[in-house]
């Protein structure tokens, strides 16, 4: 981190093991998948075997799209679009995110290393200590 600058970065804590769930339908413009998924909300995720839609299949050794939650069985790839198109099948692949229910965090910002303590922000005082 940059002194000054805001880091705007999302940390998505993600479980080892890949979570497979099949595609039933796809369409729309962006594309939309119907897949019961079980996201919490958006996420990363990876299409194998779909048929009629250039870019949307990726390996798990590739870079996974960003999936917006629609609802409990809907994903949004903002994208990407199937209008005109008939893609079909396939499966989500995605690694579920780990349950921090009853984790508690702490933050430190320190002037430098050993330095003094100059913000601390936590879980267990609401997020804010100076």
């Amino acid at each position: 981190m940059v002194q000054g600058a805001t880091l705007r970065d999302t940390l998505r804590l993600m479980q080892p093991r890949l979570e497979y769930r099949p595609i039933t339908a796809i369409g729309g413009s962006p594309v939309r998948l119907t897949v019961d998924h079980g996201l919490p909300g958006n996420w990363l995720a990876w299409v194998e075997g779909s048929t009629g839609l250039q870019g949307l299949n990726r390996s798990t050794r590739e870079r996974p799209h960003r999936v917006t939650v629609v609802d409990q069985s809907t994903l949004e790839i903002n994208a990407l679009s199937a209008f005109g198109l008939a893609p079909s099948g396939g499966q989500l692949i995605y690694k579920p995110p780990v349950d921090l229910t009853g984790a508690a965090v702490r933050m430190q910002v320190r002037a430098g290393i050993g330095g003094a303590l100059l913000l601390e922000l936590t879980t267990e005082n609401g997020g804010l200590a100076i």
